[in-house]
């Protein structure tokens, strides 16, 4: 039951409401970009929306657009692949296959002060 959870709120951070609006697309806020933690110490951040995902390493920046799949949400551009899909996240840029064991960083929070 924690998994399943665990898989939702992943989802939930990364690509924020699913809800359709009849707003414009101007008018909707943009989501907060999450940090993402990957093996040996690599990392970074991901702002996920429906249909467009922008990923930054460093001063890097990579804009995705998202593609049909059956394996969760998948977006590409020529520079990389990116696959979200429920804890599990790929991020594969062109010539560089180093980025493995990617989940969003989780957050210890701050306990309450004794007194």
């Amino acid at each position: 039951m924690r998994r399943a959870a665990s898989h939702s709120l992943v989802l939930l951070a990364v690509l924020g409401s699913a809800a359709v609006t009849t707003s414009p697309a101007s008018a909707r806020p943009a989501k907060a970009p999450v940090q993402v933690q990957c093996a040996d110490g690599r990392q970074f951040l991901l702002q996920a929306e429906q249909r467009h995902a922008r990923v930054r390493v460093g001063e890097r920046q990579i804009d995705l657009v998202r593609r049909p799949s059956s394996m969760g949400h998948q977006y590409q551009s020529a520079q990389a692949t990116l696959i979200l899909d429920g804890d599990f996240i790929a991020f594969v840029p062109k010539d560089d296959a180093g980025w493995q064991d990617c989940r969003v960083a989780t957050t210890i929070p701050a306990s309450a002060p004794n007194g």
